[in-house]
């Protein structure tokens, strides 16, 4: 059963509780030990500290992250950990502010693709190519979970967590209707129609952070354009276009479901959280998230207990007729990357090198639940089933789409989240969409020849 990325993705291959947040966007911060005074009361030598900004704000990932630091510390008594978290949205403006001054923690959280290499092209990260091909530490990530990290040949992070997209749904609400998972979308449109004529909304949604509908945009995208075809136009430097027809009609599916109801009321100003309440708490019968939210559904500090063997889950329909391979999933690696101005650029390897390692690996996914792209970190021992089937499902898949938000350059990403955001409201048209989208990516297609 251990997985294999080696499915993850052709496409990849080709480019794949609550928040926190104080005014300066910080959740909150491990500080580093005190040096122990040495005999009449002389103090050691200093700590070398390692800055480390993470985004796992919440259980179960916070305490198992404060675990690993915790035994790494016990192993290099020369090295603190000072963790710094932040809620994922916060964080995104927070690194690159922190980057642009100069003043990036040693180590930090990164979402590849054209997010990463905005980074590599401003020299902000160090090239870790050259460490990676020491002692074999590049050879035990998962094969194909890397390339999103690589940008022009050279490696600029490391991948830790696989993350794909899910309905999770509530079996005992579908079979009470007499329903089952849907196959194809006009499947979807009947299980949303069912229960929107009872008053149930059928799927909770959340789009504060914009990010969320977005989803659905890629993967309708990836279904009607195919896989290929979009990962050429979502290309800072030479995409853009965005002629073929199916990106109209993925856009006007989309409006469907908003225009139908299908969605929480609102959902513009729904919180993340506010969402998996109404999945955990049987308002919704659906939830489109991503296996990040494996560990939340599973944790009772998170999850009424009587929910969390309630629900289950099924991957995006087909829409037949489309010219993407319908068997693709959507995600991409997250992971860490070294800041180029880091004055302890050996110690935060070590560390680097001890969280991605294999026996940390099988921890994480032990306490998490979630995929760890490490070599032989999922096992039959330490898989749940749901983890067990999301696994099987990589790796039998043809490839993974990765989200559009992370392959586009910084400003066409915020336009087409924006008019998303406004389709939502009903103030964008699905071609309003396509139009914001393709005048800010040929700005950005210009800045781009002139570098």
């Amino acid at each position: 059963m251990p997985p294999s990325c080696s499915a993850v993705p052709r496409a990849l291959a080709l480019v794949a509780a609550l928040t926190l947040a104080t005014v300066g966007l910080v959740a909150c911060a491990r500080k580093p030990q005190e040096g122990p005074s040495g005999a009449g009361g002389v103090s050691a030598p200093a700590r070398t500290v390692v800055r480390f900004a993470s985004v796992w704000v919440n259980p179960p990932r916070q305490p198992a992250l404060e675990k690993v630091v915790e035994e790494f510390e016990a192993l290099h008594p020369e090295i603190d950990i000072e963790v710094t978290y932040t809620a994922p949205d916060d964080y995104k403006m927070a690194i690159r502010t922190q980057v642009a001054a100069g003043e990036a923690p040693d180590v930090f959280f990164v979402w590849p693709g054209e997010w990463l290499w905005k980074f590599a092209r401003g020299e902000q990260v160090m090239d870790l190519t050259d460490e990676l091909a020491k002692d074999g530490w590049g050879d035990q990530f998962l094969p194909n979970s890397m390339p999103l990290f690589q940008y022009e040949g050279r490696a600029y992070g490391v991948p830790m967590l696989m993350q794909c997209k899910y309905f999770f749904y509530n079996p005992e609400m579908f079979a009470e209707r007499g329903l089952s998972e849907p196959q194809t979308w006009d499947d979807l449109i009947t299980i949303c129609e069912t229960f929107k004529r009872e008053e149930i909304v059928p799927i909770a949604l959340s789009n504060t952070d914009r990010w969320p509908l977005h989803h659905y945009a890629t993967i309708l995208w990836q279904r009607l354009v195919g896989e290929d075809q979009l990962l050429r136009d979502l290309d800072r430097a030479t995409g853009g276009a965005y002629a073929h027809p199916g990106y109209r009609q993925g856009l006007e599916m989309l409006e469907e479901l908003v225009s139908r109801g299908y969605f929480t009321p609102g959902a513009n100003g729904e919180t993340r959280d506010s969402a998996r309440l109404l999945f955990a708490t049987e308002q919704s019968p659906m939830f489109f998230t991503a296996t990040w939210d494996l560990g939340w559904f599973l944790d009772e500090r998170q999850t009424p207990p009587e929910f969390i063997d309630k629900w289950d889950m099924f991957q995006f329909p087909s829409v037949p007729g489309g010219e993407g391979n319908q068997d693709y999933m959507m995600g991409a690696p997250d992971g860490y990357a070294v800041y180029s101005g880091t004055k302890v650029k050996d110690a935060a390897l070590t560390w680097l090198r001890y969280f991605t390692s294999p026996e940390v690996g099988r921890q994480l996914v032990t306490e998490l639940q979630e995929l760890v792209c490490v070599q032989g970190a999922v096992t039959d021992q330490n898989a749940g089933r749901r983890l067990q089937k999301y696994a099987n499902d990589l790796s039998s898949a043809p490839g993974v789409i990765p989200w559009a938000d992370i392959m586009l350059e910084s400003s066409a990403r915020e336009a087409f989240l924006d008019a998303l955001q406004g389709m939502l409201d009903g103030t964008v048209s699905p071609e309003g969409v396509l139009q914001r989208l393709r005048e800010a990516h040929a700005q950005a297609r210009v800045e781009a020849a002139s570098e």
